[in-house]
């Protein structure tokens, strides 16, 4: 025991409250972690618990249990400035709110060496992920449920050899704030970065999603259902491959030889027709274009 209450741990027998395949965290108790050491029980963190380290090139805390080396239902949880290793078959984190969109889950300055899934959250009110990264990773985050509140992940790096990689999967959940900024995801062929919902379905009506900034490397495919030129809740800039937000159209038509008949005069336009013809969409971005004559 510590300043300030927190508990070192520097092997398996520091882990407090144990089972024969979970150690339990107590309310509001900062675990700091002060020798690398490996363990088979998974981390069931009570509300305010924490989790951290000095710095990404220090200690390592490896699991060797199976299922999700963190798992948490109705708390707030904090994990920073460490490097954890739940396993290339098993998942670094999964939390629920069982209520909906009151429970915060904050990962800062995390290294995950190695992993089938990066993290799993249902229903949360924030889900924080920043300046992390798993260089090793099958599959990237999942959200579950149509009560989170926030979804907020700033500078978050995956490497990944799977082909099944997505780095964001949406799903069909719903967040009110969803802001995705500075992602730097690598995989193959038939990997996703972003994948959700057509039409916008992961963004509440009168919201925006947002995404900037972002990279998407090694022969993956950007956005899966999500589209630039037709979802009109969602707002992309400065990422790579997938351009801006603009909305524009171009169209053109041929074939006019029929006469367009204007049958009355206006001055406020109510009168206007469209010109006869065969029209042809060129290019178009959050418009919908006629290609009726």
């Amino acid at each position: 025991l510590g300043q300030n209450n927190t508990v070192y741990l520097r092997t398996e027998a520091d882990l407090p409250n144990q089972t024969t395949t979970t150690w339990t965290m107590e309310p509001d108790i900062p675990y700091k972690i002060a020798a690398a050491f490996s363990t088979s029980l998974k981390a069931i963190p009570a509300a305010g618990a924490s989790f951290r380290g000095d710095n990404l090139g220090g200690y390592t805390l490896t699991y060797t249990g199976t299922g999700a080396m963190f798992e948490g239902t109705d708390v707030d949880f904090f994990i920073n400035n460490v490097s954890i290793d739940p396993g290339a078959g098993n998942t670094a984190f999964k939390f629920d709110d069982t209520v909906g969109g009151g429970k915060r889950f904050i990962c800062n300055t995390v290294e995950v060496v190695s992993c089938a899934v990066f993290g799993e959250f249902t229903d949360m009110g924030l889900t924080q992920i920043l300046n992390s990264n798993c260089l090793n990773a099958g599959d990237g985050v999942r959200f579950f449920g149509t009560s989170n509140n926030i979804w907020s992940i700033d500078r978050l790096a995956f490497v990944s050899t799977s082909a099944g990689f997505k780095g964001l999967d949406l799903g069909s959940a719903t967040a009110n704030v969803i802001e995705f900024n500075n992602l730097f995801f690598s995989a193959p062929a038939g990997a996703f970065g972003i994948s959700g919902l057509t039409s916008s379905g992961n963004v509440p009506a009168g919201r925006l999603g947002m995404i900037s900034n972002s990279e998407f490397l090694g022969g993956m495919t950007d956005l899966e259902n999500l589209s630039v030129n037709n979802d009109t809740r969602w707002v992309y800039s400065g990422n790579s491959p997938t351009q801006d937000t603009q909305p524009d159209s171009l169209i053109s038509f041929s074939g006019n030889a029929t006469e367009t008949v204007i049958a009355a005069s206006s001055t406020d336009g109510s009168n206007a027709v469209l010109v006869a013809g065969t029209w042809v969409e060129v290019q178009s971005s959050l418009f919908t274009a006629t290609a009726e004559p």
